[in-house]
C-alpha cells in the first residue's frame, strides 16, 4: 500500500520550518506529500519556499473540490509544474 501525507497550509512558514518538516516527512518514505493551499497563488508561494523534491505535490481547495465532485479522485500537481507556471 502507498503512503501519502496531506498537509493543509493556511499560512506560509519559514524556509527553516519547511526544511525541517520536509526532511522529517521524507525520512518516512511516503509515496507523496500533498499540500492543500487556499488558492493557486498560495500553492506556488509554498512550492517556492519548500526544498525541491519530486515527492511534493500541490492542489488548491477549489481544484480539490472539483476533482472530488467530478472524478471522485484528487489530481495534485507536482512541485516542478507548479513552479513552471506563470
Amino acid at each position: 500500500m502507498r503512503k501519502f501525507y496531506i498537509e493543509c497550509e493556511t499560512s506560509i512558514k519559514s524556509r527553516k520550518a519547511y526544511d525541517e518538516l520536509v526532511s522529517a516527512t521524507l525520512k518516512d518514505s511516503p509515496y507523496a506529500v500533498i499540500y492543500i493551499a487556499e488558492n493557486a497563488q498560495k500553492a506556488k508561494s509554498i512550492a517556492n519556499t519548500l526544498p525541491t523534491s519530486d515527492k511534493l505535490y500541490f492542489i488548491d481547495i477549489e481544484s480539490l473540490r472539483e476533482n472530488i465532485r467530478e472524478t471522485e479522485k484528487i489530481s495534485p500537481v507536482s512541485q516542478k509544474i507548479v513552479l513552471e507556471k506563470n
